[in-house]
C-alpha cells in the first residue's frame, strides 16, 4: 500500500506541528452489565480495563505522532495525579514537555463508564476561567520562542474553551506566525470568531459555525447555505478558509473564490469522540508540506470517517488514510466530471510530493503478457502509473461490434490489480487528449508499434513541457492473435 502517495509518510515524518490549547485526559472505566442497581434504575457495571488517553490538545498530538510527525505541545496541566498520567503519556510518545505549565486549577478529566461497548455516563471534572496573568505569560513566553525559532512548520490552535485561549494569546500566536510565514489552524469554541482574526483555517463543527454565523434552523444537508454562511464567518475572520464539519453530511472548505463540498466517509459509526481533532491534525499536517487545501480537506474527510468507526477517542495511521483514500478513488468512473477532478487533485498531490507521473492508455481487452510487460516497463518510467482504458462504447467505435471481450469495469478492475499500476480512468472520448490536458503527466508512454509523431496527444504532452516514451513490445502478443488464436481452435 506504501506504492501509493509513496512519498507521504516520509513528508509526514520530517513535519514539526506546535499545538497550543486545552489539555484533557479522557479516562475510560470500561466492562460489562448483567444486573441493574438495587438503589437506582441504573445498570452496575463490574469493571475491569481503566485506560487513560490524552484529549483535547493532547489527542491533536497523539494524532500528529500516530501520522509520524513531530509535535510540541503548550497548555496548561495541574499538581495532580492526572497530570502525572498525561506526563507519562506523553514521554512515551516522546512527545515534549518543555510547554507543559503547572497550574494551580485541576487537569482537566473527563471519565467515561462503558457497559458493554456502550458509553453511558461521562463525568466531566473541569475549571474554565481564563489562565491568570502569571500562566498566560508563561504561555506567551513559549509560544515565541518557538516560533522565533522555527521550530515549527505548522501552527494548531486547539481551543476547548477550558481558559487557555484568549484574545491576547490569539493575537500573539498570529502575529509572530505571520512574520514567520507559518499558517495557524483553529478548532474554534468562542463564539466570537473576530478572537481567531487572521489565522489561516478555522474548523468549526456545525453546531459552532451556526453559533458563530447567528444563523438557526440549519440542518448542515444543503450546500448553498453553508456556503453562505462560510462567506459570513469568513468575513468575521479574515481567515483563508473555513473548514466545516457536517456531521453525517460529509466536509465542506469554503473560501473567498472556492468551495469544496465532501461526502462523509464513515461506514459505521461507533464513537465520535476526538473526530474533529483527528480532522484539524490531518488537515494542518497536509497544509504543513504544502498539499493544495482541497487535497487536505479530502484526506481530513477520509481520516474523520476512520477514526468514528473506533472505540473512544482513538487515532489513524499514514496506511490507514492511504488504503482507504485508494480504495475510494483508484477506479475513476468515465461518466462524472466530479470524479475526474477528484483524480486530478489526487495527481496534483502526488506532483506535490515529488513523484513523477506516467500515463498510458488503450483497450486493454482480454489482457495478456504484453500488456503486463508494457505496463511494468511503464511504471518504471516514473513513480504513479495512470492507465487510461476505452470504455465500451468506445472500443466498439475502434475495433468492432464483436469488440469488447471484457465489459469496461472488469477491465478496470483486473488492470487494478497489477502491481504496476495506481489509478485507472475510463475514457469514452474517441482519444485521451482531454485527459492529458486535465492531469499533464510527466510522461505519456505507448507501445514501440507507433511513431513519435503517431502517439495521440504528443503535442498536447510535449507542449506543457512533458516527455514522449516508446516501449519495445512483446513480439506476437496481442489481443487480436489471442482471439484468433482461440477462434481457430474452438
Amino acid at each position: 500500500m506504501i506504492k501509493y502517495f509513496s512519498q507521504l509518510k516520509t513528508k509526514f515524518s520530517k513535519a514539526k506541528i506546535l499545538v497550543i490549547g486545552d489539555i484533557i485526559l479522557d479516562a475510560y472505566i470500561e466492562g460489562h452489565s448483567n444486573r441493574i442497581s438495587p438503589e437506582a434504575p441504573i445498570p452496575i457495571i463490574e469493571a475491569n480495563s481503566y485506560r487513560y488517553v490524552p484529549g483535547g490538545a493532547g489527542n491533536v498530538v497523539n494524532n500528529l505522532n500516530a501520522l509520524g510527525a513531530k509535535s510540541t505541545l503548550i497548555g496548561l496541566i495541574g499538581k495532580d495525579q492526572e497530570a502525572e498520567i498525561l506526563k507519562n503519556i506523553f514521554k512515551k510518545e516522546n512527545v515534549s514537555l518543555r510547554g507543559l505549565i503547572k497550574s494551580n486549577r485541576p487537569t482537566t478529566l473527563k471519565t467515561r463508564v462503558i457497559g458493554d461497548n456502550q458509553q453511558l455516563v461521562r463525568i466531566d471534572r473541569e475549571e474554565t476561567q481564563p489562565a491568570n496573568k502569571k500562566e498566560e505569560s508563561q504561555i506567551l513566553i513559549q509560544i515565541a520562542k518557538l516560533i522565533k525559532k522555527k521550530l515549527c512548520d505548522g501552527i494548531i490552535v486547539s481551543d476547548y474553551a477550558k481558559g487557555v485561549i484568549n484574545k491576547n494569546i490569539m493575537k500573539t500566536i498570529i502575529k509572530l506566525a505571520k512574520k514567520e510565514k507559518i499558517a495557524v489552524f483553529v478548532d474554534p469554541k468562542n463564539k466570537d470568531f473576530s478572537i481567531y482574526n487572521g489565522a489561516d483555517i478555522i474548523k468549526p463543527n456545525l453546531k459552532e459555525a451556526i453559533s458563530a454565523s447567528k444563523l438557526s434552523n440549519l440542518d448542515g444537508s444543503d450546500n448553498s447555505t453553508i456556503e453562505k454562511m462560510g462567506k459570513q464567518l469568513l468575513k468575521m475572520s479574515k481567515a483563508k478558509g473555513i473548514l466545516i464539519s457536517r456531521n453525517k453530511y460529509g466536509l465542506s472548505l469554503i473560501q473567498k473564490n472556492e468551495t469544496f463540498h465532501y461526502k462523509t466517509q464513515a461506514l459505521e459509526v461507533s464513537d465520535v469522540s476526538g473526530a474533529g481533532d483527528t480532522l484539524t491534525s490531518i488537515f494542518a499536517l497536509c497544509a504543513s508540506i504544502n498539499l493544495p487545501y482541497s487535497i487536505c480537506s479530502e484526506l481530513s474527510n477520509i481520516g474523520a470517517g476512520l477514526v468514528v468507526q473506533k472505540q473512544g477517542t482513538a487515532t489513524i495511521s499514514v496506511e490507514e488514510l492511504l488504503k482507504q483514500l485508494h480504495k475510494t478513488h483508484a477506479h475513476i468512473s468515465k461518466t462524472s466530471s466530479s470524479e475526474r477532478n477528484a483524480l486530478k487533485q489526487l495527481i496534483d498531490m502526488e506532483k506535490s510530493l515529488g513523484n513523477k507521473i506516467v500515463f498510458t492508455n488503450g483497450c486493454f481487452d482480454l489482457l495478456h503478457v504484453g500488456h503486463v510487460k508494457l505496463l511494468e516497463e511503464s511504471k518504471k518510467c516514473g513513480d504513479i502509473l495512470i492507465v487510461a482504458i476505452n470504455s465500451d462504447k468506445s472500443v466498439k467505435k475502434l475495433k468492432g461490434p464483436q469488440r469488447p471481450l471484457i465489459q469496461e469495469n472488469d477491465r478496470a478492475r483486473i488492470l487494478l490489480g497489477l502491481e504496476a499500476v495506481d489509478y485507472v480512468v475510463i475514457f469514452d472520448e474517441g482519444t485521451p487528449k482531454n485527459l492529458l490536458r486535465l492531469l499533464q503527466p510527466d510522461i505519456l508512454v505507448k507501445g514501440g508499434d507507433y511513431s513519435h509523431d503517431q502517439v495521440v496527444g504528443y503535442e498536447i504532452v510535449e507542449k506543457y513541457g512533458g516527455k514522449i516514451k516508446l516501449i519495445n513490445l512483446v513480439d506476437g502478443k496481442s489481443t487480436t492473435n489471442t482471439l484468433n488464436k482461440i477462434l481457430k481452435n474452438p
